[in-house]
Parts: C-alpha cells; structure tokens; sequence
C-alpha cells in the first residue's frame, strides 16, 4: 500500500509541470519578438513622423489583431499601390523602391488611420503630431485627412510635395535623389529627427518589393511626366484676377559665375518685418508688397526694398517697380533685363540670388530667388532665404545656408536698381 500511494503522490511531477509551463510561455515570447522583427518598423526617432499602434508602441499594428499571412498581403498590395504611382508619374523602379522604403520605416506599410498624438510626442513648435497614412504625413500641411489616408494621393505627395506640382518638398525637388544614400534622401522628404533611421527598413522593405514582383531597375518615362511643366496652384491676387503663387524655393546648379567683391551685408540677419505674418505651408496670404507673405519672393524684395532705402511703411521696392511684374522667382530676370537692371553671373554683396525654372537640381517651374548676404575671400557666396525646405522646416521659414556655395551654382545676380 506505501509502493502505491507513493506512486499516486509523485513529488517530481509539480516541477515537470511548471517547467513545462516556463518553456511555453518563453516560446511563445520569443515567436512575439520573431513576427515583430519581421513586420516591424518604427519611427521612434521622429517627433513629427512616428506611428502608433497598440501592443508595438510607437511602430506598427499588433500582428495579433490579424494572421501574420494577412498583415503581409497588405503590405504587398500598399507596395504595388506606390509602384503604380510612380510609374503613371513616369518616374523610375528606384523612386518606388525609395518611397516603398520610406513607407516601411513610417508605418511598416500599412495604412495606418493615427500615428503617435495618443503617445504625448510633439512637433518641435509643441503642437500635437497629426501624422497618419503610409507616410504618416501630417495635417493640414500634406492634405485633407482624406488625402493623407489615401494610398495613391500621399504617394503622389511624397514624390512631388504636397502641391503635387514637383516644385517643393517631395522626392524629385531632392538633389541627386536617385543615386544619394536612400535613408538620407528620405530623411529629406520626411524631416524625421534621426537621417539614418530608414536604412532598418532596408531588408523589410526588400523582401516586400521581391514578393510583389516589382522591378526597381524599371527607367523613368519622362513622356508621362506632365508635372513638370505644370504651373504652381494659382490663387487669387489683388484686383480679382489670378496668378501663380510665387517662388519655387529650392536650392540648386546653374552655370557661370565668377569671383565677386568680398564683403558682407551691411544688414545681417533675419530683417523681414511680417516674419510674425508668415503663415503654414500652403497657405498664401498677400503681403504690402504684392507677394505672398513668407515666400522666396516676398523676402527678397523687401531686401531689394531695403537696399534702396525703403521702409516698411515706405516701401520703394514691389512686385510692380519698374512697370514690369517679377511673379515667381523664375520670372524676375526678365523683369530686370525688361526694366534696365543689371543682370550678372558676378556674385555681389546685397544682389539677388536667382535660379530659373528647373535651373538646378531641385529647382521646380516656379523658379527660385535668395538673397546674397556675402561673398568670400574665396569668392564663394552665402545666401539667405524664405520658404527653402532644405535649410528649414516646411512652410514660410527664413534660413541662412552656413555653408558658402560656388558662384556658379547660383543661375544669375540681379542687382539692385537704381532708386528713381
């Protein structure tokens, strides 16, 4: 009777069973860390662009709300969805592996309806972050929530900025796009904080494009790209009629130039008196000068203005001095060569910096115009600017490039006329 209860009361069996019970549970997380490196990607380095969701905070949609087979089906459709877009825009397999990229490291290619407001994370003016899409690009600068949620249109966005008119922010405005360093010419589109952050979605993103069959290695077809001769959003100007809006702001190549007087400007810094009026992107608003307050335009004639001894409240300078309209950038060397003005590839303190339409690399159909604010020892120049998204955030910002440029980078000088 003691052999058999003995047997009935083994004393190792309640350590067999929660040995058991500790090598299931290990199981099953280590299968959670598996799916979630497989699926994963995250922004967690961007206030402005990091996603949400729960169970992976700050990266992706829990894998546990659908099966692992289904999560991937999506992304494959979402990555085709960019493929398409790029194609109709007539650009290149290597602009749709770039956004198929980026789209990974934003919101691992799921179309995600919130980004990461819900987590406290703040837009570097403290504002809540409204990101949400494939790109998490956030409202109302990139779209309606409709459009930002939208596959198609936010891919369009993301190649040709959220005018979609291939002048300012997007993938084609990015000098050498095609063959820079992805993550760092993503880091340009999206303006997260960390530039190496997409170069994780690398492998991801790899292994998607090869499971949709997508050829990256796909040329460009410039016949279908009727964006670049279209003309910026037009928007009602003084008097009822209509106009471009002026200044496509960009940086870019040129030809010409040669030394230049070195010197400085006699008034440094931001002096632009409606600094305070500039409103957010896409919004235009007509400045005393009849341009549009926080422009490339706007800044430059009030340099131009203040150069000839105009004030704010007596400006000499505007759109119309000299009986010939300067509109977007690329028109003012027209309107100083119609006017009589000096125009050069001689870079001189306190001229206007200009750039035509598609005169280098990122510059849109709108042109673009700075301001020299001084010419080196070396002859090289240094220029300040409005509304030039590669030296500051999106919208209507002043930036000063630190860096000096060649002269020859920098299309023509426009000096400053005589005043009458």
């Amino acid at each position: 009777m003691l052999k058999e209860k003995s047997r009935d009361k083994n004393p190792w069996l309640p350590l067999l069973l929660a040995a058991v019970a500790v090598l299931l549970v290990g199981v099953l997380v280590m299968g959670m860390m598996i799916v979630g490196v497989i699926f994963g990607g995250s922004s967690q380095t961007s206030e402005a662009c990091t996603p949400g969701a729960p169970g992976f905070p700050g990266a992706v949609p829990d894998p546990g709300l659908r099966p692992p087979e289904e999560f991937r089906q999506e992304q494959i459709s979402n990555a085709k969805i960019i493929d398409q877009t790029a194609t109709n825009l007539g650009l290149s397999g290597t602009a749709s592996k770039i956004a198929i990229i980026a789209a990974m490291g934003e919101s691992t290619l799921i179309n995600l309806d919130h980004g990461d407001e819900d987590q406290g994370v703040l837009n570097p003016g403290g504002t809540p972050t409204t990101s949400k899409g494939l790109f998490q690009q956030q409202t109302p600068s990139w779209g309606t929530v409709e459009q930002v949620m939208n596959p198609e249109y936010a891919t369009t966005s993301f190649f040709l900025g959220a005018n979609h008119q291939g002048t300012t922010e997007g993938l084609v405005t990015v000098p050498n796009w095609e063959t820079a360093e992805i993550t760092l010419t993503i880091n340009k589109v999206q303006r997260n904080r960390n530039p190496n952050h997409y170069a994780a979605s690398y492998v991801t993103a790899g292994t998607v494009i090869e499971e949709a069959g997508i050829n990256v290695d796909r040329p460009a077809d410039e016949s279908k790209q009727d964006w670049r001769t279209g003309d910026t959003p037009a928007v009602p100007a003084p008097g009822g009629t209509e106009e471009p809006v002026p200044g496509g702001c960009a940086p870019g190549g040129g030809s010409g130039g040669g030394g230049g007087v070195p010197g400085k400007s006699t008034t440094e810094g931001n002096t632009y008196p409606w600094d305070h009026l500039a409103p957010p992107p896409l919004v235009y608003n007509i400045d005393p000068m009849n341009f549009y307050y926080g422009e490339c335009t706007s800044y430059s004639s009030w340099k131009v203005n203040e150069a000839m001894g105009g004030t704010a409240e007596n400006i000499i300078f505007d759109n119309h001095y000299g009986g010939h309209q300067k509109g977007n950038g690329g028109q003012w060397k027209a309107a100083w060569e119609a006017s009589g003005w000096t125009v050069s590839t001689v870079p001189k303190v306190d001229s206007v910096a200009w750039w035509g339409a598609f005169g280098g690399d990122g510059i849109g159909s709108a042109g673009h115009v700075g301001w020299v604010d001084e010419v080196t020892p070396e002859g090289k120049v240094i220029i300040s600017e409005y509304n030039n998204s590669y030296y500051a955030p999106p919208g209507h910002e002043y930036s000063r490039r630190m860096t000096a440029i060649d002269p020859s980078e920098v299309n023509a000088y426009l000096y400053v006329p005589e005043s009458r």
